[in-house]
């Protein structure tokens, strides 16, 4: 799906990962889980390009299905440049299937912990720290916004000229309606609900969620 000229969603079940296509440039925003490198580059091939175009990986949060592919498609393109915050970072280098640890034993963490054994995230190169302000230069000026709160490092992308928001898990989108992250695989819910406060008030032209999409 084409969101806008040159921006792209790339689906999978239900993880969503984002294109930014720009001068012969690819910039890809999460990967999904473990094995959807695949998925990634039959996508790009559907589209006409091919993996060598992709410059850098930008990681919204160190949850397995958003970082899981990294190391798959380095070992097909070691040129790629993942970038991230630096606490995402910190847990993505260590392996870890998360920066924090789920609370509770809800459906969904029991679900993420039964399935822990076959989610294999490997330690995962970052080669840049991005910091909350830091203004990219793809989209007329990406910046790089403190979305913490789903997790204590998360960023998240908003391109004020095209009012595109690549929110990660920061905005909750179901049946087209948006929420904050909340609930127990939430690491501050306070923090969340400012995260999501703050975003919804740029007034963004189209959600792009790890998890959804919504205009």
């Amino acid at each position: 799906m084409e969101i806008i000229p040159g921006v792209f969603m790339i689906s999978s079940a239900v993880f969503y990962q984002y294109l930014i296509a720009e001068s012969g440039d690819l910039t890809l925003i999460d990967t999904g889980l473990p094995n959807n490198a695949t998925n990634i580059v039959d996508y790009l091939s559907q589209k006409g390009f091919k993996l060598d175009q992709v410059k850098r990986i930008l990681i919204t949060h160190a949850d397995a299905d958003h970082y899981g592919s990294v190391n798959d498609l380095l070992e097909m393109n070691p040129s790629i440049r993942v970038m991230a915050s630096q606490i995402e970072a910190d847990a993505m280098r260590a392996g870890k299937r998360s920066s924090r640890e789920l609370k509770g034993e809800s459906f969904s963490n029991l679900a993420h912990k039964a399935g822990a054994p076959v989610i294999n995230v490997r330690p995962t190169q970052v080669d840049e720290i991005l910091q909350p302000g830091q203004v990219l230069p793809f989209l007329n000026g990406l910046e790089v916004l403190d979305t913490k709160g789903h997790t204590p490092g998360h960023i998240s992308f908003y391109s004020a000229t095209t009012g595109v928001l690549f929110s990660g898990d920061s905005i909750a989108i179901s049946n087209k309606e948006l929420h904050p992250s909340s609930g127990t695989n939430t690491w501050d819910e306070e923090l969340a609900k400012a995260s999501y406060e703050k975003e919804l008030a740029l007034k963004p032209k189209y959600i792009c969620g790890g998890h959804g999409f919504y205009q």
